[in-house]
């Protein structure tokens, strides 16, 4: 992929995340937003609920029927008893909305008797249509009887208080809490023309931040019952907790879709890179065999004339040699090819482990001045292994440590109860933090600045590894900052 078209892929990929997160960050926004509202209401709808009760038992408590015979016109009479004047237009406008008068159905005249004993009304009463006018006294007439469907013919009320008991609302209302489910503390307060004349529970507190005022038809004219409740975002989040999680849960994947994607392109890129270096150096690898090669064979046939067979021997020595050296360079190709399709197979056979790395060692040490130690602590140590890929890996790995270290490579073997671990360090610069989770990487070089001054393929430690995992063992970089160590674990059987 070209960088320009990664760019735009990178570029494409962030803005998709931003427009996820938005929109699940708006979409949240507007259902705590909904929940919130919705919960309001349910404590609003408990409140009603609770002052309907209320006023409901406190009819049955204060309001007494009695069925009496028809007096004049054969109407049905109220009579209506306060214990104060002051109550008596409070009372009528309750029992105007407790039973659905009409507005038109008002008292426009009427005069209060006091002294010790209870009051009643006298007077004109308006006839719409639900009243009929009476000039009896301390007698009001109705002519639809429907809207007092409790009241066959006299009510009689002992006592009307404007003031609602609170004590006793708030016991209505815990009911209706614990039926919907709520838990918190509450206040209550009673307003009559915005002045608050009745409270419970300190509604002042600082804990309670939010509140909803009833205004019940049971309620005297112009008065509000409020509550006051504490924050209730711990409760909206309870209630939208599973739109919340899967909507956590569907950013989560769809960004981390995206990342991944990122990641694969990422990873794609480096490794068109490394097989791009790849045939580069190989490339040059098969040249100069073939070349060579090539150059000995016209030395036979152009500058042989005398046919010189001492000559002929030097010549078909150097091609022989490069051919080798070219045959063991496509063998590593093919098994790399043959790794990635998993048709490679392991042949164990018994091999005794410490011969193996001695003859490795001996090999390596006529190819290089360098000082390669291997000290082991026995003269035989038994394993299952396929020999000739075995081999390679250490081969591999000495070689590594001859090219890219120090000026000692230094091998040690230790015998554990399952498996046996080899050690192959070298006194070299240690490889970066960064750089060790990737040398294992098909192709992959550490790069210098661009170029790689050491001959090589990227191939070794990736074919080393895969070996190793054939064999159940396992080849690791070992964390040390002072040297490269890689440990080789191989089990006995």
């Amino acid at each position: 992929m070209k960088k320009s078209n990664q760019t735009r892929v990178v570029y494409f990929i962030g803005i998709v995340i931003m427009i996820t997160l938005s929109i699940q960050a708006y979409w949240n926004a507007k259902n705590y937003s909904v929940n919130k509202a919705v919960l309001t209401n349910e404590v609003l709808s408990a409140l009603n609920n609770s002052v309907d009760t209320y006023y409901t038992n406190v009819i049955k408590t204060d309001v007494t029927t009695e069925v009496t015979d028809s007096i004049g016109n054969n109407q049905s009479n109220i009579v209506i008893q306060a214990n104060s004047p002051e109550e008596l237009p409070g009372l009528l406008d309750s029992i105007k909305k407790k039973y659905n008068l009409d507005d038109t159905s008002v008292i426009t005249t009427h005069t209060i008797e006091s002294n010790d004993m209870p009051i009643t009304t006298k007077g004109t009463l308006v006839n719409m249509d639900s009243f009929i006018t009476s000039t009896d006294s301390n007698t009001v007439s109705f002519d639809s009887i429907a809207k007092l469907t409790e009241m066959a013919s006299k009510v009689i009320i002992s006592m009307f208080n404007q003031r609602v008991e609170l004590n006793k609302l708030s016991d209505y209302l815990k009911d209706e809490f614990k039926r919907k489910g709520f838990d918190f503390d509450f206040a209550l307060s009673q307003t009559q023309n915005g002045k608050v004349i009745n409270s419970y529970n300190n509604p002042q507190d600082a804990q309670f931040k939010l509140f909803v005022d009833s205004k019940s038809a049971y309620l005297p004219q112009d008065s509000a019952v409020r509550i006051s409740f504490p924050d209730i975002t711990l409760l909206v989040l309870k209630e939208s907790f599973a739109g919340l999680f899967l909507s956590l849960i569907l950013s989560a994947c769809t960004i981390a879709c995206l990342l991944y994607l990122l990641k694969i392109i990422n990873q794609q890129k480096q490794i068109m890179l490394s097989k791009n270096d790849f045939i580069s150096n190989i490339s040059h690898e098969l040249k100069t065999p073939i070349a060579t090669s090539m150059s000995a064979i016209e030395g036979i046939q152009h500058f042989n004339k005398e046919e010189d067979r001492e000559k002929t021997q030097k010549y078909l020595g150097i091609a022989s040699g490069q051919l080798q050296k070219l045959s063991v360079m496509v063998e590593k190709i093919l098994e790399t090819v043959s790794l990635d399709t998993n048709r490679l197979a392991i042949e164990k056979e018994d091999i005794d482990l410490i011969e193996l790395v001695n003859g490795v060692v001996e090999k390596h040490r006529l190819n290089t001045k360098k000082e390669i130690l291997f000290n082991p602590d026995r003269n035989e140590l038994k394993v299952k292994a396929d020999p000739f890929h075995f081999e390679n890996v250490l081969s591999n790995i000495i070689e590594n440590g001859i090219k890219y270290g120090g000026d000692k490579v230094e091998i040690s073997i230790k015998a554990n109860y399952l498996n046996a671990d080899i050690l192959i360090a070298n006194n070299g610069k240690a490889i970066d933090k960064h750089q060790r989770e990737r040398i294992f990487d098909k192709f992959y070089r550490i790069p210098t600045q661009n170029q790689h001054d050491i001959k090589g393929y990227g191939i070794g430690l990736y074919y080393s590894k895969i070996i190793m995992e054939k064999h159940k063992g396992a080849l690791v970089l070992l964390p040390d900052t002072k040297e490269t160590t890689f440990k080789i674990t191989l089990p006995y059987a």
